[in-house]
């Protein structure tokens, strides 16, 4: 029997003055705490549910509600008895804007059912209110954490891990990170944060658009400076800032865009404009540029990418030929259209739409994956595994082939989504 254990406070509440700091522990309480039902979700703008994309991934759990006070997990484990059994620590995608640990991809009932293992999920600060690089604006120095505060987050939840994981069932000496889209982005922040080293023991970053560089103070000064200015404050008086509704800092966050955002090569810019920072002693380095970070240089890494990332962000489903033509003179110049169109025909892609996507996934994600693999290989102190999604979505008629996200559900053993489909092929995927 699967026992679970959910909304689990590892933190205090954010809001207020612990606005834009970094967290702290929580309130303790000494009586018998209630954890039948999810916690707060971080504030955020939610996925269109019309989306067909959407749809296809099927697990965009309706959540109870959004507040500052966010910072909690969740926990299933067979049984609290004392065992010493793995522990897989999840951080879930949605870049660093939305998300949840709660949707109903990241159940872990049923991977601990399938591998007697103890899965752990994760809330933590998003957008503006997790990555508001306040250091660029001059901020008094009690503010120059906040644009890594929400990573900070996920250091407290590793913390919370290790100090309590053994009354669950768990080991905290064998702990694996995981994280596919924004989660491994976050997996590969923390392996560059040295306050994280030895609080994981494994790691694994699936589909992650941005897990080679964070932001510099250059990049991160202009949405911080525009987002302070829409909510009506000058780059002064920065507390004002901690007073204001988190909704109206959310609703100001999505107009703010970095300075030189699209002139960066798409494989090293993080794809947000609140993302984690360069900040001394916190992140003092990039994640994986230049070269892999020597503070998790003794931790295995896996990484992947799904063969059609990139099919999420099309709906050309009917691209003529002539189109896809076009496009690949925009994409990769026309001196090199006739080899890319002869590299993408011997794949056998099924249609110019899928063609498309390829060939945008292995510009972005399937790019980024190799940057990560090569430079952690070369690194030569922990193994490095390395593979790419194919199977396709039998969802949406098969249009989408092999999209982003199609990889979460069987990871959990969650394959019922119309993304994966059931059935026998989607339990054998998931059962590897």
């Amino acid at each position: 029997m699967v026992k679970a254990f959910k909304g689990i406070p590892y933190g205090a509440d954010t809001s207020g003055k612990n606005r834009f700091m970094p967290p702290k522990k929580p309130v303790a309480w000494s009586a018998v705490r209630d954890a039948v039902d999810y916690g707060h979700i971080a504030p955020q703008v939610r996925s269109n549910p019309n989306s067909e994309y959407v749809k296809l991934i099927g697990w965009d759990r309706p959540v109870a509600s959004m507040s500052e006070d966010c910072l909690n997990l969740n926990v299933w484990t067979r049984g609290v008895d004392g065992g010493k059994r793995p522990v897989l620590v999840s951080f879930h995608g949605g870049g660093w804007a939305n998300g949840s640990g709660q949707e109903a991809g990241y159940d872990g009932e049923a991977m601990v059912r399938f591998g007697d293992v103890v899965v752990v999920t994760v809330n933590h600060r998003l957008g503006a209110l997790g990555y508001c690089d306040m250091a660029s604006l001059r901020a008094p120095a009690e503010f120059h954490q906040a644009g890594v505060a929400g990573a900070m987050d996920m250091v407290l939840a590793l913390e919370w891990v290790r100090d309590n994981i053994a009354r669950f069932g768990g080991d905290p000496n064998c702990v694996m990170i995981f994280g596919q889209s924004g989660g491994g982005s976050k997996v590969a922040t923390l392996m560059a944060m040295p306050s994280a080293k030895g609080l994981f023991h494994r790691a694994a970053i699936q589909s992650s658009s941005a897990p080679v560089r964070a932001l510099t103070h250059d990049e991160a000064e202009e949405p911080a400076s525009a987002l302070a200015n829409q909510l009506g404050y000058p780059v002064v008086g920065f507390d004002k800032l901690q007073t204001v509704a988190w909704e109206e800092i959310i609703k100001a966050q999505a107009n703010p865009r970095r300075k030189n955002q699209g002139l960066m090569p798409r494989d090293e810019r993080p794809m947000a404009a609140f993302a984690p920072v360069i900040t001394p002693v916190i992140l003092p380095r990039h994640p994986f540029a230049p070269d892999a970070p020597e503070v998790s240089a003794d931790v295995p890494l896996i990484i992947s990418n799904c063969v059609e990332d990139a099919s999420m962000n099309f709906t050309n489903f009917d691209m003529p030929q002539s189109n896809w033509e076009a496009f690949l003179n925009k994409s990769v110049g026309e001196s090199h259209t006739a080899e890319a169109m002869a590299f993408y025909g011997k794949e056998n892609v099924r249609t110019p739409f899928l063609r498309q996507a390829r060939l945008e996934t292995d510009r972005v994600r399937g790019y980024a994956a190799n940057k990560v693999a090569e430079r952690k290989a070369a690194q030569g102190k922990a193994a490095v595994y390395k593979y790419v999604w194919m199977q396709p979505s039998p969802g949406a008629g098969g249009k989408f082939g092999a999209t982003h996200g199609i990889d979460v559900g069987p990871t959990f053993h969650n394959y019922d989504a119309p993304v994966n489909g059931g059935g026998p092929d989607a339990k054998l995927m998931a059962d590897r």
